[in-house]
């Protein structure tokens, strides 16, 4: 009988939950929130900075 390694199982999951439609939705929620408030704050280092650290916390 096979049993999946925990490594295995874990992707397994991380798979199916970042695949499901909800997730989706929020990562366009996201790039809409990014796009929106661009224009608000000018685009200033202080966003581009906020901008690029959260996309690098939710990338890793």
């Amino acid at each position: 009988m096979y049993h999946a390694s925990i490594f295995a199982r874990f992707a397994r999951l991380v798979s199916k939950s970042t695949g499901h439609p909800l997730v989706f939705a929020l990562a366009l929620a996201s790039i809409f929130l990014r796009l929106a408030t661009g224009p608000l704050f000018g685009f200033s280092d202080t966003w581009q900075l906020i901008m690029n650290t959260t996309t690098t916390i939710v990338t890793f």
